[in-house]
């Protein structure tokens, strides 16, 4: 049977309810991703992470449905400089966000995780378009991903202990759309994170349905 949402009919969407079903609601966006990735980069990460966190959960016997990942966000100014970026205005994309959570929790699932696949990941070594982003995709979509264009010049030169969670994207001037170095990219590496990323989501939300 399928867990996502949207191929549910309402009858099992009713019997979702009655179950106690989680529903996670994939969120990425579309904008620049340098020259080698696809602009919708976050959005298919966040299908790859929701996808992976619901087969764990099944796994374990937790019931789940997932959401279409949400395709289009807030973005900051500086990644519109390239064709790519639909810009949604941050009031109007909270307020898509709380009616599609406060939609799901009105029609009566109690559980509904948000899971966040665009934003800064200052802990991998870049944040944007570098080398984890593009592991990721080599991973799923290798077909998508322009590897004739990889470049280091928008490699991270301030990442270090003393900068902390500070974001790069004030510090650092991109030339091609990046904030880090997707040389180094390596489909294992995607395949890596996904697991790691997803057993960890896994473990929290079990945590959370106990609740």
């Amino acid at each position: 049977m399928s867990y996502y949402f949207g191929e549910q009919n309402w009858p099992q969407l009713e019997a979702a309810i009655r179950q106690k079903t989680l529903v996670i609601v994939p969120v990425g966006t579309t904008e620049e991703h340098g020259r080698h990735l696809p602009v919708e980069t976050d959005a298919m990460i966040a299908r790859m992470f929701g996808d992976a966190i619901a087969e764990g959960l099944l796994q374990e016997g937790v019931p789940v449905l997932v959401t279409q990942p949400v395709y289009y966000g807030y973005s900051m100014d500086i990644v519109t400089r390239w064709p790519g970026c639909l810009k949604i205005r941050t009031r109007v994309f909270m307020d898509y966000i709380f009616d599609m959570a406060d939609a799901l929790i009105g029609m009566g699932f109690d559980k509904v995780a948000l899971l966040d696949c665009h934003g800064n990941h200052d802990g991998l070594g870049d944040i944007h378009g570098g080398e984890w982003e593009t592991s990721m995709i080599l991973a799923w979509r290798p077909d998508l991903v322009d590897q004739t264009a990889y470049t280091d010049v928008d490699a991270i030169r301030c990442n270090g202990p003393l900068r902390g969670p500070v974001s790069t994207w004030g510090l650092q001037e991109t030339k091609t759309g990046l904030f880090g170095d997707p040389t180094y990219a390596r489909a294992e590496l995607g395949r890596a994170c996904l697991k790691a990323g997803s057993e960890a989501a896994v473990a929290i939300l079990r945590q959370y349905m106990d609740l």
